[in-house]
């Protein structure tokens, strides 16, 4: 059957991979038949010191180091941004997420928009992604998909191949029983078997290890049960002189890391250093049993190229979608512009230009493979892609001009400040435009201090460097038109006036200790998030319930007049963030007998397809009420459809507005 499908998507196909494209190979060019397949291997959150060939002190990665060992590694490749979607954007379109309007997990990716891959099949490639897309639109510019829907489940996921209805980038799917990583390299080789051997192929194989949630394999699964994994030197970093650091949550923070399957241990030490030792065990545990299998399935794959006489004419990637954090400065996670989080492994295998065992430092970033691979497949690279081919590199050879300083931007997201910065071969200098509603520098001298513990920015000698290092980022920001902050035009939270203002809340249900709402009585503080696109998803501004149910009674205190009470919830699929299955509005002037009012229901769409928000409102004739009720019934556990099914579904809401 899946033969069957092939052959006709090939079929159909022919004519739209001909498609013109400016600055790209005419129509009717051919292929050289040395033109070199392209294998992409790419992990999610796979840190650069949890691999053997960068110098791993614990664990191994065999294949992943053989892999070095016939070919090149990268020593100082790094991302735009790092943080899955937007990596896996600016990978695809060579431009930075400002440019390809991807900015933060949970946009839409627009699949109109000129990527390699669509270059790539105009020029006579077969094409494939297989594995982890995360973009939530449904994947253009490829003569064969099968991706799971969002960040998938580790056992039996649902994947959605190309030519059955997408629905939407979180649901639907076909189930394949078995474990994801074995299941992406299994549907991977038999793309390879049942390819269209007349053309050259590129093929990206998206893994979503060692992302967690994480589930191990059998093989797996009791891996290093008795072993106390090395501590990094900076895990009780106290993050002084680091304000940034400092407003980190559970988001970032080890000891205090959010995901349900740590919730009962955080609980468990209330010694905030023991806590640490303690998350910091059991965490690396889990991510590293997920690296292991994840490196069984490279040497299974790359095993299938070398059996079936592929290895000469075939470039091997492997890279992972952005760094992370290990326990280092204290924290898990990615997202911020410190190395641990910027620095993605880069390995390159391809006999015919590639010395073996060699390894390079030049500056790499992820908007740098579009162009190289198009250089490689001999198709013209568009003037618009803001990367450079490497190939002169992997020739062991040095391009005129190659970049001395990269550039990096993280939007607003998880808790975690908009940043951007410059980082050269001996210092790093972030701004963070609103950090708790100041404008706030960091400055890092990376030959003194690598660990990057001390923020040198205010230091009396540091300020020559400071003066360049901001020209230095000036003229990058220019160079990629990246002029825009997406903090200061824009507050995430406004105040509003209404007559619950102050007034207490009963809670029935508790909410998510994570989630909050920033004060007291979120619910009636007078504070709303902005309904502009971008703020809407500010978590923490925001009253998070883990299956419980929102069941909020509020006291006037007095009899007053009503006529509007009005309430509002995120939906983010892809958070596992629903929308309320029902909401109940009621009023009452004695706290015991409450009368039902209708609830009037609407939903605005977030800018880049982050999401909705749904609105609540019930309107009545001027009436005397003291007490306001608000019931919201949660989804409760992620439904069948849905790659968390059989999970903790969440509801969030905000300010209960009374008129």
């Amino acid at each position: 059957m899946m033969e069957t499908r092939r052959e006709f998507l090939r079929k159909i196909g022919l004519g739209a991979g001909l498609l013109s494209l400016g600055g790209c190979v005419s129509v009717g060019t051919k292929i050289s038949q040395s033109s070199p397949n392209i294998l992409f291997i790419m992990s999610d959150d796979h840190a650069s010191h949890a691999i053997g060939c960068y110098g791993s002190k614990i664990n191994k990665t065999p294949h992943i180091d053989r892999l070095a060992e016939q070919g090149m590694t990268f020593r100082q490749m790094m991302v735009t941004n790092a943080i899955c979607a937007p990596s896996r954007a600016a990978l695809l379109t060579g431009k930075l997420n400002h440019k390809n309007g991807f900015l933060q997990n949970g946009y839409s990716f627009d699949g109109s928009q000129q990527t390699f891959t669509k270059l790539l099949g105009q020029g006579g490639y077969e094409t494939a992604i297989i594995g982890k897309w995360h973009l939530k639109s449904e994947p253009t510019g490829f003569d064969h998909y099968n991706v799971i829907p969002g960040h998938g489940r580790f056992y039996d996921c649902r994947f959605k191949e190309k030519g059955k209805k997408w629905r939407d980038g979180v649901a639907g799917g076909t189930e394949i029983k078995g474990y994801l990583t074995d299941t992406i390299t299994d549907l991977s080789i038999d793309w390879l078997k049942n390819r269209n051997t007349d053309k050259p192929f590129c093929l990206m194989v998206h893994h979503k290890a060692p992302h967690e949630p994480h589930d191990p394999d059998a093989k797996h699964a009791d891996m290093y049960k008795d072993v106390e994994i090395p501590e990094p030197p900076t895990l009780y970093d106290d993050w002084e002189t680091r304000l940034a650091m400092q407003s980190a949550t559970g988001y970032c923070k080890i000891a205090d890391c959010n995901y349900p399957e740590y919730e009962d241990l955080v609980k468990q030490y209330p010694d905030p250093k023991e806590r640490r030792r303690q998350m910091y065990q059991a965490y690396m545990k889990g991510y590293l049993r997920l690296v292991a299998s994840l490196d069984d399935n490279i040497g299974r794959l790359v095993d299938y190229i070398d059996r079936s006489g592929l290895k000469e004419n075939t470039i091997v990637v492997y890279t992972s979608d952005n760094g992370f954090f290990l326990g280092d400065h204290g924290f898990f996670n990615k997202m911020w512009m410190y190395e641990q989080a910027l620095y993605v492994p880069l390995i390159v295998r391809y006999p015919k230009e590639v010395k073996p065992n060699t390894t390079n430092d030049a500056m790499i970033q992820n908007i740098d493979f579009a162009p190289t691979f198009l250089e490689y497949a001999g198709v013209s690279a568009p003037n618009d892609l803001q990367g450079r081919s490497f190939r002169s590199f992997l020739q062991s050879s040095t391009p005129k001009n190659w970049r001395d300083k990269v550039y990096y931007h993280y939007y607003e997201g998880y808790d975690i400040p908009e940043q951007y910065g410059v980082r050269t071969k001996v210092y790093k200098l972030v701004c963070y435009p609103d950090l708790k509603g100041q404008r706030y520098w960091e400055l890092f001298d990376l030959e003194k201090d690598p660990m990057e513990l001390v923020n040198v920015y205010s230091e009396p000698g540091c300020a020559e460097v400071v003066r360049k290092l901001k020209k230095d980022l000036a003229q990058l920001r220019k160079k990629y038109q990246d002029t825009n902050e997406i903090a200061g035009p824009e507050n995430p939270t406004v105040r509003i006036d209404h007559l619950a203002v102050g007034c207490p809340v009963d809670l029935k249900y508790s909410c998510s200790a994570g989630y909050t709402g920033g004060s007291e009585s979120p619910l009636t503080d007078g504070v709303v998030n902005n309904v502009s696109p971008r703020w809407s998803f500010y978590y923490d501004k925001w009253l998070g319930f883990e299956v419980n149910d929102l069941h909020a009674t509020i006291d006037l205190q007095k009899e007053v007049e009503v006529s509007r009470v009005t309430t509002r919830f995120l939906e983010k699929l892809e958070s596992w963030i629903f929308a309320p299955k029902q909401v109940k509005i009621q009023v009452s002037l004695d706290g015991k007998e409450f009368a039902d009012l209708k609830a009037r229901h609407r939903k605005e769409r977030a800018e880049g397809g982050i999401g909705y928000v749904h609105f609540y409102e019930s309107s009545i004739d001027r009436k005397a009420v003291r007490y306001v009720r608000v019931h919201a019934k949660n989804v409760a556990v992620c439904p069948e459809w849905h790659p968390g099914s059989g999970g903790n579904a969440w509801l969030f809401t905000d300010e209960i507005i009374v008129k």
